[in-house]
């Protein structure tokens, strides 16, 4: 079994850190604490309704006094870790529940460290960049070190651990078609490597029981889609032209987003669910973006460089940015692909 560990590592220190928030009033530096921006202030963009701001208020304007505003208050996030040992005992404990439930002794994991080819394309965004300010587990360092150290962990740079899981499951695919057995399963919660054939473990547990507790066998056809809560879901090929054209927009991948157009989960559901060939599929991907874009996408990038590319070249980005590679120096683009189906000559 090959193991995010990214994702374990983080999953573990996170558990165990206890977090909350301090809104400080501005005026006059008094603070309080929280459990969550919830709790403060409600969950509704325009009411502060069941908030303890909310019934601050409420109080106040019963006195005669002015009621506060949210922008009276500075927000600051508190985090506060676990002993060491706690957390380092977290990772080795999720590690034995995911062999344990799949009945298997031989793992280990990779763990990315740096920023790979994806960070380096001219994007309006920079690949990721969102996550720059997002919060880290206080003891995440010391998790991967630990992993690393006692639970093989395999450290890879140049490209993401999602690329090198896709690496494994991909040969253990191929192993599979010769001899029937996998070779490897990937243990994951990474929904890019749900578009490409290999034998899928979602590792997401709560309470100590798995989500999906049974692994997904993802083939090399065309797979499914469905919506879930009014969120497209899938996997196979449909799910990478879902990938495509919907973005993701916790990496920063927009393919449609900074230039005004309206598109969501309904419509990329119906533009792909009913397709019934590859060469069906992602000629529906070309003309997608060949419909947005008739005269290409022009642009700043992240580094200040002016951009300017027809249709197809923006499918190619989208493409480099969602396309997990299957084996080292991976040569695929999507013109190569819609070649090989005889979309293009």
């Amino acid at each position: 079994m090959v193991i995010d560990y990214d994702q374990a590592a983080f999953q573990s220190a996170a558990a165990l850190e206890k977090r909350e928030i301090k809104a400080i009033h501005k005026a006059s530096g008094r603070s309080m604490t929280f459990k969550n921006r919830t709790e403060f202030y409600g969950r509704k963009k325009n009411s502060l309704e069941g908030s303890w701001l909310g019934d601050q208020n409420t109080m106040r304007e019963a006195k005669g006094q002015r009621p506060f505003s949210k922008d009276e208050f500075e927000i600051e996030d508190v985090q506060i870790a676990s002993e060491v040992s706690h957390t380092l005992y977290e990772c080795k404990r999720r590690i034995e529940n995911y062999c344990k439930h799949l009945g298997v002794e031989d793992y280990f994991g990779v763990i990315g460290k740096g920023e790979t080819f994806r960070h380096e394309l001219l994007l309006p965004q920079k690949y990721k960049s969102n996550r720059d300010t997002a919060l880290r587990p206080l003891l995440l360092t010391e998790a991967k070190d630990y992993l690393v150290e006692y639970h093989e962990g395999k450290i890879v740079t140049g490209i993401e651990a999602d690329d090198m899981l896709t690496r494994y499951g991909y040969r253990g695919w191929l192993d599979y078609k010769k001899t029937g057995k996998f070779s490897y399963i990937i243990g994951t919660m990474d929904k890019d490597q749900r578009g490409t054939p290999c034998l899928y473990f979602d590792i997401f547990a709560q309470k100590g029981k798995f989500k999906d507790p049974d692994p997904i066998l993802i083939d090399d056809g065309l797979g499914e889609i469905w919506l879930q809560k009014g969120e497209v879901k899938g996997y196979g090929a449909k799910w990478l032209a879902v990938q495509m054209c919907k973005g993701d927009e916790s990496d920063h991948v927009r393919p449609y987003q900074d230039f005004g157009i309206v598109y969501g989960d309904t419509s990329c559901y119906h533009d792909f669910h009913d397709a019934k060939s590859a060469k069906d599929l992602f000629t529906r991907v070309l003309n997608r973006f060949i419909e947005w874009f008739p005269d290409g996408v022009e642009y700043d990038a992240w580094n200040g460089e002016h951009v300017k590319m027809n249709s197809l070249e923006w499918a190619n980005m989208m493409f480099k940015l969602v396309y997990m590679h299957r084996i080292k120096d991976d040569p695929t683009t999507f013109t190569k692909l819609l070649q090989h189906y005889g979309v293009l000559k």
